[in-house]
């Protein structure tokens, strides 16, 4: 059986979008790491937050993430953006503004 051109460049098209998407999901596992190891060490460093409450924080983060990852609360959709929107609303804190 002989492949064509065609169906070769649509296998390498294949392996690499997947090598590509596997990439992508260690980079954002890092860059979620290296973001709550930060906002951990400024807990402690800034409050005083011990082992305890610096868990509960990691915990009630990582419960967020499960309910935007299942697609939201009671059907709504439920998103980091949310977040951002009701930061800034609530609290006068724009987490989109770039720092100069």
């Amino acid at each position: 059986m002989f492949c064509t051109n065609a169906d070769v460049e649509r296998a390498v098209k294949q392996e690499c979008d997947a090598v590509i998407d596997r990439v992508y999901e260690n980079v954002k596992q890092d860059v979620a790491a290296q973001i709550m190891a930060v906002c951990l060490t400024e807990l402690q460093k800034e409050f005083g937050f011990g082992e305890k409450r610096l868990k509960q924080f990691y915990s009630g983060v990582n419960g967020l993430f499960r309910v935007m990852a299942a697609d939201g609360i009671f059907g709504r959709e439920f998103t980091p953006v949310n977040c951002i929107d009701a930061i800034r609303e609530n609290f006068g804190i724009d987490l989109d503004k770039r720092e100069g």
